[in-house]
């Protein structure tokens, strides 16, 4: 699947939750690898984690991809919480992917 079709891809949990929308793609350089998708919250998880910064989804954590959709595990934390305190009720509940701090 080319970068493009990635952009504006539909973001769900194994378990069907909405987490947003793929809004771009972190690609490194030197091994023309997938770094991450960052990825634009949905009002579900914007909810959950009580902000609206983007997420960073980790290519381990993609199930599946197609042209409608891409299924990922069912987690999400954010990334100082993932540091801090990784047994957290967040971190029980909703684990793995990272939360962009936006500056």
């Amino acid at each position: 699947m080319k970068t493009q079709r990635t952009i504006g891809l539909a973001v769900e949990t194994r378990s069907g939750d909405s987490l947003g929308k793929v809004e771009d793609v972190h690609v490194d350089i030197d091994s023309h690898a997938i770094q991450a998708y960052v990825v634009e919250p949905s009002s579900f998880v914007t909810k959950i984690m009580g902000t609206q910064d983007t997420l960073l989804i980790r290519p381990t954590q993609v199930l599946s991809i197609n042209e409608k959709k891409m299924i990922v595990t069912d987690a999400v934390v954010g990334e100082e919480e993932d540091k801090e305190a990784p047994e957290t009720s967040l971190h029980t509940r909703l684990a793995g992917v990272s939360q962009s701090r936006q500056e």
